[in-house]
């Protein structure tokens, strides 16, 4: 799903993940990137906060789990976002206000399947 939806993104934009650890946060994520172009390995940026990868747009995957709140500035891609697809993970972790963001909200249904609710 994440890969289908990397490949349908045709502008800059913000994406935030909301859910719960192990609902498929990063899985997801790692499709995105594919999607929109990166045929470099994606990790999960946890513990070194944003990774950058290159595709049809400059991409920045950020994850926020290790932090109470943060901000664009404090993160350093405040000055990216015109022109980027940014991903972040634990997006409700994000102090400023994103206007033109994507929230998809992760739910586990069972081990195996997942809910994903989208909203603009």
């Amino acid at each position: 799903m994440g890969e289908g939806l990397g490949k349908d993104v045709l502008s800059p934009k913000i994406i935030l993940l909301h859910g719960p650890l192990g609902a498929g946060k990063t899985v997801f994520a790692k499709g995105l990137i594919q999607g929109l172009g990166c045929n470099e390995p994606v990790t999960s940026p946890t513990f070194v906060l944003a990774q950058q990868y290159h595709g049809r747009f400059p991409i920045w995957h950020v994850d926020l789990y290790r932090l109470d709140r943060s901000s664009l500035e404090e993160i350093g891609i405040r000055e990216h976002v015109d022109r980027s697809v940014v991903i972040i993970e634990w997006g409700e972790r994000l102090q400023d206000k994103v206007e033109a963001g994507m929230w998809m909200d992760f739910s586990v249904i069972s081990e195996v399947e997942r809910e994903i609710a989208v909203r603009e």
